[in-house]
């Protein structure tokens, strides 16, 4: 795929390393950087007046999420994401996935047990030797393919990232 730079007037005109926080209407925003996750640039957005946390791509609500590997994403990063977002939240604390309905701190957690079995169970094919598409054949997410299959990414399509991901 090419992706054509974006205009001048589209690039951000403030950034930041590491975190950064801003008050707007008497909300604090909370903003931190991750670790390499879903990608080597994300970022979670903590609304602490209201109790949401907005972490865009690093939650999928409900179905299987995209991690590229092009730009550093990696399995293991997004789990260190989940299980930082979810030490900062209660149960009353909202999250803004980036696909899929809001959710809370029971749909995190699913989410990133998802993600340990889906890592666990690649990371098995690929050190008993099987290729990627070896470990497709496999079909090592049938059990979770009705749950969490049903986004843009199917099943076959995750053993692939997490296998390059790992």
């Amino acid at each position: 795929m090419h992706f054509y730079p974006s205009p001048v007037e589209a690039l951000p005109q403030q950034t930041f390393r590491a975190s950064y926080e801003l008050q707007a209407d008497g909300e604090t925003l909370a903003l931190q950087h991750l670790a390499p996750s879903h990608t080597d640039g994300d970022i979670y957005v903590h609304f602490e007046k209201a109790n949401v946390i907005q972490m865009g791509d690093l939650f999928f609500d409900g179905i299987y999420p995209y991690i590229d590997a092009a730009t550093g994403g990696t399995i293991t990063g997004t789990i260190a994401a989940a299980d930082k977002i979810l030490s900062l939240g209660g149960n009353d604390t909202k999250t803004a996935p980036g696909h899929g309905p809001l959710g809370n701190k029971a749909d995190l957690t699913k989410f990133r047990d998802m993600l340990i079995t889906s890592r666990d169970r690649v990371q098995k094919l690929k050190s008993a030797g099987k290729s990627a598409q070896e470990a497709v054949e496999e079909k090592p997410f049938a059990n979770l393919d009705p749950v969490w299959g049903k986004g843009v990414v199917n099943g076959d399509q995750w053993v692939q990232i997490v296998y390059l991901t790992l």
